[in-house]
């Protein structure tokens, strides 16, 4: 499937599509089998075949998952149309994807510079985008208690995204006060030695036409960083920069902290 100059759409930047629409929540491994099996055209009969499903149960699977995906996408999905569907999704809401992952939708106010982002801007919940504000974004900033959560622990939330720490907070302020596009508790499915995983880090930071990934060192909290293998698939995806910061600098120095990433990213 060929639109606008793109090329035909692989299982995965579909599947990263559909996950996108439906608010990052994520298949499961038999909606994944479902989606992806139909993308390539195959049969609920051809899929139990393959899997150690059987046709009845990926049927049923398939049902649950289309009138799902149908009341995200506002019109009716079904396994013989998806490739439609998304294809009109995608002309409608002109998505940008860097290697399989969501990084644009709809773009509104802010300008990215490069090959992949050029002409579209950003406004969208996950995220941040705009210019200096008269405002100062600490009005915007509050701390509240989650459940199930132990003793002392806390959630800090600001502008309608939720952190785990204060120094979280500053580094998103910092970057919304100098304009830079960010999002934050950006998402990253990998495939590991241990299969595929869904992993959350910190912010996902673009600047002329370059990305890369800031995370904070928590001391409570293990750092996905610390693992050489994830640490290597990142890199493989395409991003040009990815470092790590003491949580206690980045909520003391924030703006030191984000011109020394902005540094090395233009650098890189």
């Amino acid at each position: 499937m060929t639109f606008e100059g793109l090329s035909p759409l692989t299982a995965d930047e579909a599947l990263a599509i559909a996950e996108f629409v439906m608010d990052y929540d994520r298949f499961n491994e038999v909606q994944e089998i479902v989606f992806r099996k139909s993308w390539e055209g195959k049969s609920y009969q051809q899929m139990a075949n393959v899997t150690d499903y059987d046709e009845a149960y990926l049927k049923a699977v398939g049902f649950k998952l289309w009138k799902k995906l149908s009341k995200k996408f506002g019109e009716k999905v079904k396994k013989e149309n998806i490739k439609a569907v998304i294809k009109r999704y995608l002309k409608h809401h002109q998505v940008t994807l860097h290697r399989h992952q969501i990084i644009g939708v709809n773009l509104s106010g802010a300008k990215l510079i490069g090959d992949s982002f050029s002409g579209y801007n950003l406004n969208v919940s996950r995220f941040c985008s705009t210019g200096n504000n008269s405002e100062s974004s600490q009005t915007d900033f509050k701390t509240i208690l989650p459940e199930n959560k132990i003793k002392n622990s806390k959630i800090h939330e600001w502008n309608g995204f939720k952190f785990n720490s204060q120094a979280a907070v500053k580094i998103a302020e910092t970057l919304e006060d100098q304009g830079i596009v960010f999002s934050p508790n950006y998402p990253l499915r990998l495939t590991t030695s241990a299969g595929r995983k869904t992993l959350i880090f910190d912010f996902l930071i673009f600047d002329i036409g370059k990305s890369g990934i800031l995370q904070i060192d928590e001391p409570e909290i293990a750092n996905l960083l610390d693992e050489a293998e994830i640490l290597n698939l990142i890199h493989r995806q395409g991003f040009e920069s990815v470092r790590n910061y003491p949580a206690r600098l980045c909520r003391e120095q924030p703006e030191t902290v984000v011109a020394d990433f902005l540094r090395f990213l233009r650098q890189s």
